[in-house]
């Protein structure tokens, strides 16, 4: 490389790529690590994201992420309806127990708490339960346009902020 070139800037990578690229590594490693933990209430017969006397919620997550059921009330437990990709049970629970699982398959799974309500061995209960709905984890590609877009949006803002321009 010429010295003319490096004082241009020809051959190095502008300070906005430099930005614009740890972007998308961060990006691409929060996508990677993004893995959460939800906590479901399990009370009077029912079963939410939120506490007693707000409106009985549903938990939407991401494969990968956790469901902890937080007991309390007594004897209740979670049951899966059966024929779903994901199974689980766990015990019968008094308050102050909590109980955990992973979701790795997308989907809507039914559960049910056996003391309260029943399976209709068709994916539904009848009863005490809830749903938990488990989408897609987003793929990298998608985090890559993100970053894409920052750099490009970066570098018109330097070139315009160099030309007098404003932002």
């Amino acid at each position: 490389m010429k010295s003319s070139d490096a004082r241009r800037g020809k051959g190095r990578v502008s300070r906005a790529g430099r930005v614009g690229c740890a972007a998308l590594g961060a990006l691409l490693l929060a996508s990677a690590t993004r893995a959460e933990i939800v906590d479901v209430y399990v009370f009077d017969f029912a079963v939410s994201v939120n506490l007693p006397d707000l409106p009985v919620v549903d938990p939407v997550i991401y494969a990968g992420d956790t469901i902890r059921w937080v007991w309390l009330d007594d004897f209740h437990n979670v049951v899966s309806c059966a024929g779903q990709a994901e199974e689980w049970e766990s015990d019968v629970f008094q308050a102050g127990d909590t109980f955990v699982y992973t979701f790795t398959v997308p989907g809507v799974y039914q559960y049910y708490c056996a003391p309260h309500g029943h399976d209709n061995f068709d994916g539904t209960y009848t009863g005490m339960g809830g749903q938990v709905t488990v989408l897609s984890v987003p793929g990298p590609g998608a985090w890559v346009v993100v970053g894409l877009c920052a750099v490009a949006t970066i570098a018109r803002r330097r070139r315009n902020a160099q030309a007098g321009y404003g932002g």
